[in-house]
Parts: structure tokens; C-alpha cells; sequence
């Protein structure tokens, strides 16, 4: 029933019904893109977090992983993500192909940042509480799809709003708890302490005192669990680590390892394109600041703060566009409930109609675009690139034979399907350069074709028979296009060559064996057994 004056559309927000519809759609669209039928993975560490998932309950609690032979993990490893691994048991403990499972699991995490974010406006008083849950999806399709990943990442946001709601309501607590909670699931869990300094900051700044406790509640909270942690004091060793991934994206092309390309910033004009109607929001935000002058609540205030920080963050690693989108759509909604007392007035005016008209049909428009851009991103996917091969290697080769990986980036798919080998380096080069600078260096200008491939030196060091490749990556190397370099097997998306015995280049090549083998540059199909003695691990 309407209140006296009150507007259809004051009716509308206000409709409880009317705003669990919304949330649920987005929550739908989200588990849609999540769920649907798809050739592989966009970001292929999900293949790692499916299948570590499902061997995490016979792996246990070992501080050693020895799937990368090259690397920290061997002998001093931590699980970043256990709480997140452990979350998934459920979903990838008996499936076929874990990583289906882990996609369910994505799936209500992606809805429970949309009901979280519902929830905290909802106890903010945010009128219209569930637009700003859909507004997340208008944002711009690359911040979609951060959503999607199979990554510990999404488990981070959902626990950061959550946090973030306990700074507004100053449950300082719950909010410790909660900071214990993150040092368990997140690779960097320092991130809600780098979100409460700045919210600390706008909430004294918009008048509401010093606000030492959000901080303090936090770090407290990330310590504890850091300092209990199942894999402490391992932890010690990967925060240094992380240190060293965030100073190697900030050198840029001048970082001694390649790293992955979301570490690195986007210029301007790429932003601008991808994001517009994340630029746009910020705009809309800034005048509506503006307009209200001192009128912002101090938790507005803070909220602001701590999704400007994070808008900051965005533009030097794109990749924390993860938590700039959400708490942009937060701070969004605060702004709009403490503008509403002076919009309503306005709302019979055939201006103002007209207006939130066209606002809504530019929101429908970003959200249909970043749909579309995220269905058509994730539609002609690889799929997992190594299953042939590893099927190759589990009839070849002995349970537990290292093979040599030249690209650290393909340990997820190979660990995925041949979890029965082992491999050099993965996930990221920084934990093999903390293991053997020399090591690290010297891979890493094999890979980037710096220097020859060693095969002698390959399979010395890591006691290895054979090298594994993408096909299209093994076309990168005219070495391997030679008669010196004969695959052992060969499909569309992978090339095994052998490194020692007979079918190994040899010591001294002769100039006839550097004749280009196949004069497209094709790897012929073949699938043979090796006939040198196995070289297996010490």
C-alpha cells in the first residue's frame, strides 16, 4: 500500500519481492556464465585448484609439493588458498572431471558476493537496496569476468564486502574473526587491512571520528590466522614471495622472470575501453559528491575512500579490478542513500523521469554488453591441452619421472591430467627464484629463446627423459623444427620430445641434422615408445 505522496517508483524500491527478484537474476546470470558449456578454462590455474581440491583429502597437510621438482614448493610448500581447497573438497572429491565440480562451487560463491552485497545495503538502509548488486554486472565485461575464474580470488571478495559491512557497523569482533577467516583462504590476505586503513581514513574524514579500531581489528585478525596457520611458518616464506611478484609487475619489462599478464597495468586507453561504465559510475559518484557537499555520513565516507583505493590499485595491476567493481557498486549505493532525501522531490518532474530513464536504459545496454562480452570471451575455449600426452607418459614413463616443462604457465594442464608425473616450475616463476636464482634464470632464457636449449643440461639436472610443449609453442623453436629434435609423440595441442638416448638430440649436431624437418613447420603425429635406459628421480 503507498504511503501518502509516495511515487510508484518510491514503491518499487522498497519492494522486498521486487528486490530478491533482481538479486536472484544477477545470481542466475552469474551461475549461467559459470555453469554453460565451455571448451576449457580462461584462466588456467583453475585446472590446478580442481584437481588439487580433489587429492587435497590424501594429500593432507604436507609441507612438501613435489609436482614442481624446481621450486619452493618442493620441500618448504604452503597452501595460499587452504580454506578455499578445502571448500571445494565436496565439489571435485568424486567427480570425474573435478573441474565441473569447481565450477558449481564458483557458482555460489559468485552468488553469495551478490546476496552479500544485498545484505549490507539492505542493513545500511539503502533504498532500492538490490539494484546495486545488479549494477556489479553493468560495470564492464572484463570485471565480469574476474567472477568467473577458478580462483581463490572470489572466495577474497565475498569475504571482503562481508567485512567491509562490519567496518560500517563497527563490529570490530566479528571483524577480527573475519580477518582469521581470510588468512586461511587467500594468497594475500592483507588486502582487507590495505581496505580498512583507507575506510578508516574516510570515516574520519567525513566527520565520524577516529576509526583506529577497523584497522587494528583487521590486522589482528589476518595475524592470528597467519601465525596458527596449518602450513606456518611457511606462510613467512610466501609472503616474500608475493613481495617479489608485486615488485617484478611494478619493473614491468624489466623484471627478471616473465610473469603472468594480469600482473601488469593497462594504459589508459585500455582501461577506458574495457571499463566505461566503471569510469562512467566514478563520474556519476563524483557529482553527486558534489551536489551533496557535507551532507555524507561518515560510513559513506568510508566506503567511498576504500573504493577509491581500490579504484587506484586497478589502474597499476588490472587485476584488482576484482575488488575495485564490488566496492564501487557498495560505495554507489551509500552515496545514492544518503542523495535520496533530495532526489525524491525531484522525482515528479518530467526532467528527472527522463532522466532515470535514460540512466536505466545506458545501465541495461553495459549490462548487456558485458554479458555478451563475457559469454563470447569464454565460448571457443582449449580444452585441457595436455590429456593426450599425459596418457602417453603414464604408458612411458615411471610414476613419480619428472618431465621438463619450459613454460611454467602450462603446470596447470599438466598437472590437471598427469598428476601420475612430475614436473619443474608452475603456478608462478617466483617460487623457482627464490628456489635457485641461477636455475630460474637459466630456464627462463631457454623459454624466452635467449639462449640455446640445453637437453643435456635438462636432463642432468632434473633427471628427466623427456620435454613436454604446446604444439603452437614448440613451433616457436626452429631448433625443434630441425632433424636433431625428434617428438616422441605429437596431437593438436602438445609435442613431447625426447632428451637423452636415442631418440634425444645429440651432444655435437652435425650441420646436416640443423636441416628444417618438415618444411611447414609441422609436427608430424606419432606416438612412440622411448627405447633409451629410464633416468628416474634419486
Amino acid at each position: 500500500m503507498n504511503a501518502p505522496g509516495e511515487s510508484r517508483f518510491e514503491v518499487l524500491l522498497r519492494d522486498r519481492r521486487l528486490g530478491a527478484a533482481l538479486v536472484l537474476y544477477a545470481a542466475l546470470a552469474l551461475c549461467w556464465l559459470q555453469l554453460r558449456p565451455q571448451g576449457g578454462l580462461l584462466e588456467r590455474d583453475g585446472y590446478f585448484h580442481a584437481r588439487y581440491a580433489q587429492m587435497l583429502p590424501e594429500f593432507g597437510l604436507s609441507r612438501t609439493f613435489d609436482w614442481t621438482k624446481a621450486s619452493t614448493w618442493d620441500g618448504r610448500f604452503c597452501d595460499k588458498e587452504f580454506l578455499f581447497h578445502g571448500l571445494m573438497v565436496p565439489f571435485t572429491r568424486n567427480a570425474a572431471e573435478p573441474v565441473n565440480g569447481a565450477r558449481v562451487f564458483l557458482a555460489l560463491l559468485d552468488a553469495g558476493i551478490l546476496a552479500a552485497l544485498y545484505f549490507v545495503l539492505r542493513r545500511q538502509k539503502v533504498p532500492g537496496a538490490a539494484l546495486f548488486p545488479l549494477l556489479l554486472l553493468c560495470l564492464g565485461g572484463p570485471a565480469v569476468l574476474r567472477l568467473l575464474l577458478i580462483r581463490s580470488h572470489v572466495l577474497s571478495i565475498l569475504l571482503l564486502v562481508a567485512g567491509l559491512g562490519l567496518m560500517m557497523e563497527k563490529r570490530w569482533k566479528a571483524l577480527a574473526v573475519l580477518g582469521f577467516v581470510f588468512s586461511w583462504s587467500y594468497t594475500f590476505p592483507l588486502v582487507l587491512v590495505m581496505t580498512a586503513v583507507p575506510f578508516a581514513a574516510g570515516r574520519w574524514f567525513g566527520g565520524g571520528g577516529l576509526d583506529w579500531r577497523s584497522p587494528l581489528a583487521a590486522f589482528g585478525g589476518v595475524a592470528a590466522g597467519l601465525a596458527v596457520h596449518p602450513y606456518s611458518p611457511h606462510t613467512m616464506e610466501l609472503f616474500l614471495t608475493i613481495l617479489d611478484i608485486v615488485r617484478g609487475g611494478l619493473q614491468g619489462s624489466g623484471a627478471s622472470m616473465t610473469l603472468g599478464a594480469e600482473i601488469h597495468p593497462l594504459s589508459t586507453r585500455d582501461f577506458l575501453l574495457g571499463m566505461p561504465m566503471f569510469v562512467g559510475l566514478w563520474m556519476t559518484i563524483a557529482l553527486c559528491g558534489w551536489g551533496l557537499g557535507k551532507r555524507v555520513a561518515a560510513e559513506t565516507m568510508g566506503a567511498l575512500c576504500a573504493a577509491l583505493f581500490w579504484l587506484g590499485m586497478s589502474m597499476v595491476f588490472f587485476r584488482f579490478v576484482e575488488y575495485g567493481a564490488p566496492l564501487a557498486a557498495l560505495a554507489a549505493g551509500m552515496v545514492f542513500r544518503d542523495a535520496w532525501p533530495g532526489l525524491r522531490l525531484h522525482l515528479a518532474s518530467v526532467r528527472a523521469r527522463a532522466v532515470a530513464g535514460g540512466l536505466a536504459v545506458a545501465l541495461l545496454a553495459a549490462h548487456l554488453w558485458a554479458m555478451h562480452y563475457a559469454a563470447e570471451v569464454t565460448a571457443a575455449l582449449d580444452p585441457p591441452r595436455y590429456r593426450g600426452a599425459a596418457a602417453w607418459m603414464a604408458r612411458n614413463l615411471g610414476e613419480g619421472e619428472t618431465v621438463v616443462n619450459l613454460w611454467w604457465d602450462d603446470f596447470p594442464d599438466l598437472y590437471y591430467d598427469g598428476a601420475r608425473q612430475r614436473f619443474l616450475w608452475g603456478i608462478d616463476p617466483n617460487f623457482t627464484q627464490r628456489w635457485d636464482p641461477e636455475v630460474a634464470g637459466k630456464l627462463e632464457a631457454m623459454r624466452d629463446q635467449k639462449t640455446p636449449l640445453d637437453a643435456r643440461w635438462l636432463a642432468e639436472t632434473f633427471h628427466s627423459r623427456v620435454m613436454v610443449l604446446a604444439h603452437s609453442l614448440a613451433l616457436r623453436y626452429p631448433v625443434l623444427t630441425t632433424d636433431a629434435w625428434k617428438p616422441v609423440y605429437v596431437d593438436a595441442s602438445a609435442v613431447v620430445f625426447a632428451l637423452t638416448g636415442p631418440e634425444g638430440p645429440p651432444e655435437r649436431m652435425p650441420a646436416d641434422a640443423l636441416r628444417i624437418a618438415d618444411p611447414d613447420h609441422a609436427f608430424r603425429p606419432t606416438d612412440r615408445a622411448l627405447t633409451g635406459d629410464p633416468k628416474t628421480e634419486k
